[in-house]
């Protein structure tokens, strides 16, 4: 199943927003993409779509830690898009891009919610509770800030 055409079949009903704890999140089951986003997670065990497990956050610390282009260019985070079929240039792009959200949201800058669906889209045995559908990024800015919570948008998927 190519799951970006089965999401463009779904709609999405608000049910409420709300503050979410951070650790109560997972990063979305794409089953497309599943084995090579699997290959780049730090965790070996079933909680590798937890926030803190993913590639987003490895990439952050380590740009906080002052890392240079370089390494950010070996981490998880840009050879899971690279795995997507990205070009180097757009990882570089999108990288900086991520770093820019990154300074601005610990400055207080754009405060949106995140989307998050009430259960997965697609049923699986590594998560069931809420799922990142927007907000990958934000969420793994938050979580290397320190934040224990995200202001989030709740949504039911429909088909």
């Amino acid at each position: 199943m190519n799951f970006g055409k089965y999401t463009k079949t779904l709609s999405f009903k608000k049910i409420r927003n709300e503050d979410i704890k951070i650790s109560n999140l997972s990063a979305q089951y794409n089953s497309s993409r599943f084995k090579k986003y699997r290959k780049v997670t730090s965790s070996s065990g079933n909680d590798f779509l937890k926030v803190g497990n993913m590639p987003h956050v490895e990439f952050l610390k380590l740009y906080q830690a002052g890392a240079s282009t370089q390494v950010l260019s070996g981490t998880p985070y840009y050879i899971m898009l690279k795995k997507y079929g990205h070009k180097s240039k757009w990882i570089r792009s999108k990288m900086n891009s991520f770093i820019k959200l990154f300074e601005q949201l610990k400055e207080g800058k754009l405060k949106s919610p995140i989307t998050v669906v009430e259960k997965p889209i697609i049923k699986n045995k590594y998560n069931d509770g809420y799922e990142i559908y927007e907000g990958h990024h934000r969420t793994a800015c938050y979580f290397v800030m320190g934040k224990k919570t995200i202001f989030s948008e709740i949504v039911r998927a429909i088909s």
